[in-house]
């Protein structure tokens, strides 16, 4: 029978031990490494943050032309290239320019302005309404200032009576009663209501227009509404319009009522309506109504600043040309 040496193997509670250790250390291996693996997507997560965050906060690059935000160039030259807008091929080379150079009064524009100077400008050019362009900023480079323009066109304008015929339409002393077609009296405080229709022209803007109409007895009409135009209003900014200074009543006590409409371009057609609404009691027999309306547009002020509208801060006139209709309201 044999019999084991001493120290020839191993006994059982030594090989216990010694898995119980390997266990061990695969257990902390994967620990670690797990570990490891959680602290990497972490990390990779915050530092995607700050990469996120110092991009959003990174301002946008500036059109300097070089390198810092200064402008090697020194001799920066501007153009101007303005067109007809419905005539795009309609170049108008002999737009008169003026300038508010960083927002110091109007002067005749120059092509020479420094680098992220800031330009306002008012464009006139003979037979198209005035076209402002604001926060034009110089480039570091050679640049052009281009802008469309409207021809102006008047409109005409064409008033229906209630029995749907045209008036006639008498602007020397307001439509005279003997005028061929009227619109017949307005009795016993009643009211009538008379389509008003306006006709474009072919590649042309009639502007935006300030219209008045006139009665010339105030003792007889309560009020004169204008009707069915979109966009028309008789208010500007909340305040009710009043009578420009620009216009001249027809008659001692007459009385006005102004209404803006938006700019008709092209040769559309429009209507809308008026209604002359009379006071209790009264007639309105033998008497004329009077429109006028004037285009409105951008222009310069006795301050150097622009603005925009019909006449300036001192009354004289700067609108881009008037239209005209009249009508009696008489017996036929």
């Amino acid at each position: 029978m044999n019999k084991k040496g001493k120290g020839a193997g191993i006994s059982s509670s030594m090989a216990l031990g010694i898995g119980v250790l390997f266990v061990a250390v695969v257990v902390a291996a994967m620990f670690f490494m797990y570990k490891s693996s959680a602290d990497d997507k972490a990390n990779a997560a915050a530092i995607a943050k700050v990469q996120a965050e110092a991009q959003a906060a990174k301002p946008e690059p500036t059109d300097t032309g070089s390198a810092g935000d200064a402008c090697p160039d020194t001799s920066i030259t501007t153009s101007y290239a303005f067109n007809d807008v419905l005539q795009s091929s309609t170049s108008l080379s002999d737009a008169d320019v003026r300038v508010r150079l960083n927002g110091a009064p109007a002067v005749p524009s120059t092509t020479a302005y420094g680098y992220k100077d800031n330009l306002e400008m008012l464009v006139n050019n003979t037979g198209y309404e005035n076209l402002r362009i604001i926060d034009y900023v110089i480039p570091c480079k050679a640049n052009t200032v281009p802008g469309g323009m409207y021809a102006v066109g008047q409109p005409t304008y064409t008033i229906f009576n209630d029995a749907g015929n045209a008036v006639t339409n008498s602007t020397g002393d307001g439509a005279a009663n003997n005028a061929s077609v009227n619109q017949s009296a307005i009795v016993s405080g009643g009211s009538v209501t008379l389509e008003f229709r306006r006709q474009g022209t072919d590649l042309k803007s009639t502007g935006a227009q300030r219209c008045v109409i006139e009665a010339v007895d105030s003792t007889k009409v309560d009020k004169i509404i204008m009707t069915g135009f979109e966009g028309v209003t008789n208010q500007e900014n909340g305040v009710t319009i009043g009578k420009p200074s620009i216009y001249s009543s027809k008659a001692a006590g007459a009385q006005q009522w102004i209404y803006d409409l938006p700019a008709l371009i092209g040769a559309g057609q429009e209507s809308g309506s008026l209604t002359v609404q009379l006071k209790s009691s009264q007639t309105y027999n033998g008497n004329p109504v009077y429109t006028q309306c004037y285009s409105k547009q951008w222009f310069e002020d006795t301050d150097g600043s622009f603005k925009y509208g019909i006449e300036n801060s001192l009354g004289v006139a700067k609108h881009g040309g008037t239209s005209t209709a009249a009508f009696a309201i008489a017996a036929e």
